[in-house]
């Protein structure tokens, strides 16, 4: 049995953290098979696939209950034209059109009486600022938004994020935000609620950062990187929101994980994220986990095949599995063992 605490739990941090990197060394390269090659200013490169698919189950698995489906989570990605301005039509300056490269992440789920939808947008643009475009909105029966901008701003590496909350009921003069009299109340401003429409932008927070940063889910993909490259260990700092993070994955050993897309063969990344200044905070990020997770590889091609990780859950720490049960527009040498 699942509980509305795990499912928020998953969302305290974001569901997703996504971005990408900001020190792009070139963008718009487009490689044989189609996918954006995304290179990093003194990192591990990594590729947008032009047209992948990939769904997952989240299962958790709860002390003395056992494993329990909470919902669905797709990956999509893909590359096109980049059109930089609406009066300038792709390509019209001569030559092939600079590329661009999207990822979107669709999560759903519901317990009980709790339901989450959440959807973020990530766009990787081959042009100074901004470089990366992430809108993050969670609806349901929680509502929030938050949107993460960078790349290079006079000069220097920036990024631009800010999110929204509840409105001000001091100050709202908003008559759509205010509650019609009862027979048991007065007519007054709604206090703190769920909806959407009654959420303001905040003042957004602005910063210098370094230029070969990534977010959570441009790690995710720098793994494959490491998978399909047969590298032990790579380090990066990251971003998570308004914060920077020191990150290391570390290549580990080998498994044959069982799903229902069928039987891979893989290898694990362990993430271990620890902040820059040595004070001791576990990070939450990716699916609300907490501290270090593992990805597990399909081992040729670097394809998540299986997300794990540790989950806070109210009193109760649960693990987590997001586990591959679909694919389509994956690398030729993806396939299951029993195909």
């Amino acid at each position: 049995m699942c509980t509305p605490s795990i499912l928020q739990s998953l969302t305290a941090a974001g569901l997703l953290v996504a971005g990408a990197v900001v020190g792009l060394a070139s963008t718009g390269d487009r490689d044989s098979d189609g996918s954006l090659l995304v290179e990093r200013a003194g990192g591990l490169a990594f590729t947008i696939p032009e047209a992948e698919a990939l769904s997952f189950e989240v299962i958790v698995d709860i002390p003395l209950v056992g494993a329990t489906s909470l919902g669905a989570f797709e990956l999509v990605s893909g590359t096109e034209s980049h059109q930089a301005s609406v009066f300038e039509p792709a390509g019209s300056g001569g030559g092939q059109a600079p590329r661009a490269g999207w990822i979107r992440g669709d999560a759903a789920g519901t317990c009980l009486n709790y339901v989450l939808k959440h959807e973020i947008r990530l766009r990787v643009l081959p042009q100074e600022w901004p470089r990366v475009i992430y809108r993050d909105t969670q609806s349901g029966t929680e509502n929030r938004r938050r949107e993460l901008m960078y790349g290079m701003r006079n000069g220097k590496p920036t990024s631009l994020y800010r999110r929204d909350s509840h409105c001000v009921s001091a100050t709202c003069e908003r008559p759509e935000h205010r509650v019609e009299k009862t027979w048991l109340s007065k007519e007054h401003h709604c206090n703190k609620c769920k909806r959407g429409a009654h959420r303001d932008w905040r003042k957004p927070t602005v910063q210098e950062i370094p230029a070969d940063g990534v977010d959570m889910l441009s790690a995710v993909f720098i793994a494959r990187s490491m998978v399909q490259n047969g590298l032990g260990e790579v380090k990066f700092p990251m971003l998570d929101k308004d914060r920077w993070w020191d990150v290391t994955l570390t290549l580990g050993g080998s498994r044959r994980i069982v799903t229902k897309a069928g039987t891979f063969e893989c290898r694990a990344v362990k993430m271990t994220p620890v902040l820059p200044s040595g004070k001791r905070e576990k990070f939450k990020g990716l699916f609300g986990i907490h501290g270090s997770l593992a990805i597990w590889l399909e081992k040729e091609t670097g394809v998540p095949v299986s997300i794990e990780g540790v989950l806070p859950a109210g009193p109760l720490d649960v693990g987590i599995n997001l586990r591959l049960k679909g694919f389509r527009g994956t690398p030729e040498g993806f396939a299951s063992e029993s195909r």
